[in-house]
């Protein structure tokens, strides 16, 4: 949606940087990909990242790796 699109616009650097992270981890380690593991590379907690990429991206963080 629009919406979708302009949140991603409005984004802080940081925020940006944290979501870009969490995509480049999943890709470069799907084989091995959980939630837990993506949070500690971020430093986040496991179920405010999961929250968050959500916020953020549209999609769930497992509906993500699967798409991946």
């Amino acid at each position: 949606s629009d919406v979708c699109s302009s949140d991603l616009e409005n984004l802080s650097d940081a925020e940006r940087s944290v979501i870009s992270s969490v995509k480049k981890y999943i890709r470069t380690h799907y084989a091995e990909v959980t939630l837990d593991g993506v949070a500690e590379y971020v430093h986040l907690n496991p179920y405010y990242l999961s929250t968050f990429f959500k916020q953020q991206t549209g999609e769930k963080f497992s509906d993500y790796v699967q798409r991946v």
